[in-house]
């Protein structure tokens, strides 16, 4: 089932990634004005998600592919669509919602190893501006809005040396203090040619191997 509490679970997570405020009791603060918090003087979160139009078909999946075999529980077939309303009384607290949705949803997803990329999702649109913009400006914008951060403080896109080429990848501000959440150090997007499953069986070996 698809529900607006998990999605902002992964939007919080992602939120919290990309910030670089080194005081934890700064940055519990800002989180729960965004998200809320159970404290009485901050109360319910500052944007609303709410999941509508539901055409979400449900298939087994093996859970480990890169075994295969195992467990293979009852999951969100691919082809599913769900439209998801965010609203807002504050206009620049709106904006920061649909930025971050834009990162926990390119970056991330939902359910079981989901950062193994199982439970991704993509945002269909929109056209105009957004729609001319290639992903690694669509990340980087929304990573800049949902951080707060600006020009040579915030992130942004260097070109690196990658395997013999030189690749753009979007890189993070640079700090030393010690936190005890994951931060986005940087971003690295490429086309694939290959099929859902195909790619979750590498990433399930690569993270086995790494993690072995």
């Amino acid at each position: 089932e698809m529900r607006s509490p998990s999605i902002k679970g992964s939007m919080r997570y992602w939120w919290r990634a990309a910030q670089r405020i080194h005081d934890r009791e700064e940055l519990r603060k800002k989180e729960g004005e965004i998200f809320g918090s159970s404290e009485s003087d901050v109360g319910r979160s500052r944007f609303r998600l709410r999941v509508a139009k539901r055409q979400l078909p449900v298939k087994k999946y093996p859970l480990l592919p890169h075994k295969g075999s195992g467990m293979s529980p009852p999951a969100l077939a691919p082809d599913g669509t769900f439209t998801l309303y965010i609203s807002s009384r504050n206009p620049s607290m709106e904006a920061v919602a649909r930025n971050t949705l834009e990162v926990s949803a390119i970056l991330g997803g939902l359910g079981r190893r989901s950062r193994r990329e199982s439970g991704s999702y993509y945002i269909e649109g929109p056209t105009g501006p957004d729609g001319e913009m290639t992903l690694d400006e669509k990340i980087l914008r929304s990573l800049n809005v949902l951080s707060g951060l600006k020009n040579e403080d915030g992130y942004r896109i260097q070109s690196c040396p990658i395997n013999g080429a030189r690749i753009n990848v979007i890189v993070g501000p640079v700090t030393t203090a010690h936190t005890n959440y994951p931060q986005i150090i940087c971003v690295m997007t490429k086309q694939l040619t290959m099929s859902m499953n195909e790619i979750l069986t590498e990433i399930g070996k690569a993270s086995h191997t790494y993690s072995g």
